[in-house]
């Protein structure tokens, strides 16, 4: 009886160190791969210092682009504030948020989007959805992108990196900062879901916030990590909430690559609303919550409380 006592403590014994064993080897993979994950995401938020360089030296003074097609920190903080929220819907039931971020110095600062879902399929099984997104800037041109979707703890990244900057042949040295920065030829590497690759810029992305989209013909996919062909048609004007009042929008209807997907913006350019047909058929949108940048003058004198009966009002 004692030998077979002594034996079940052993046997515990041995269990639990094992136990204690493979728990530190998790911990320590664990922790080795995170330190692992956040030296490529350092690599990938920062381009050869040259490229930077010369960014400052050449093209920094007008918007990139013909049009200011992509603008600077101080133009996106004047238009929206320190960021934008919207409430996410699926077939007219909340199931989560987007908040989006505009924050650093004029010469180096990030645009930061941060999506969550969770809701039922079929009554059975729980659905959760993360998507996170940072573009890096300097001044008004795009350095890097880094996004990270997590479907029920499946995680996929894309990243894009500027890799390579020139001039057409037609631009010269005599030419100003207009001219050059719309002559300017960049070169993105990219590696994600679809691989390595590529990609010739200026080019815009998914993340909805510029309308500059509206002219554009192509964007780089922050979900898929591919290069769409699109063209957003205006498809109807209507009052949309702003997060204070409603306000006169445009609707515009993508076609091309993406299709089943709308998107609102105001006269001034702001972003105000965006719906799509998932995969599984449900309808997605996104209503603003707050989508506006300094607040109107009879606001700002308000009291906090006279404030929310003004806005709820307006609402």
């Amino acid at each position: 009886m004692l030998f077979l006592v002594r034996s079940v403590f052993l046997a515990r014994s041995v269990f639990l160190t094992r136990s204690v064993f493979l728990t530190c080897v998790v911990l320590m993979a664990t922790a080795w791969m995170s330190r692992a994950s956040a030296q490529v995401v350092d690599a990938w938020q920062t381009p050869e210092p040259e490229l930077l360089q010369r960014l400052s030296q050449h093209f920094v003074s007008a918007p990139q682009g013909k049009s200011g097609r992509f603008q600077n920190l101080t133009h996106w903080q004047s238009l929206y504030g320190p960021g934008l929220d919207f409430i996410i819907t699926r077939n007219g039931k909340e199931v989560g948020r987007y908040l989006m971020t505009f924050e650093g110095k004029p010469e180096r600062w990030q645009v930061k989007a941060d999506m969550q879902m969770k809701f039922n399929l079929l009554l059975l099984f729980s659905y959760r959805f993360r998507y996170q997104a940072t573009e890096h800037w300097h001044y008004h041109w795009l350095t890097a992108f880094e996004s990270r979707i997590d479907r029920n703890g499946d995680e996929e990244r894309n990243h894009m990196l500027l890799s390579a900057i020139s001039q057409t042949a037609d631009a010269s040295s005599s030419d100003n900062d207009q001219r050059r920065a719309e002559s300017a030829r960049v070169l993105y590497k990219v590696e994600g879901l679809n691989g390595s690759y590529s990609l010739n810029g200026p080019i815009a992305l998914s993340n909805h916030y510029n309308a500059a989209i509206v002219g554009e013909t192509r964007l780089f996919n922050s979900l898929s990590g591919r290069e769409n062909q699109i063209s957003l048609q205006a498809t109807g004007r209507e009052p949309v909430f702003d997060g204070l009042q409603q306000v006169d929008a445009t609707r515009y209807e993508y076609t091309g690559d993406l299709k089943d997907t709308w998107v609102w913006y105001a006269d001034d350019g702001r972003w105000l609303r965006l719906r799509f047909i998932a995969e599984d058929g449900s309808d997605i949108q996104f209503n603003c919550q707050r989508c506006y940048g300094e607040l109107p003058r009879d606001l700002r004198m308000a009291k906090p409380d006279e404030t929310s009966q003004a806005v709820s009002m307006r609402h």
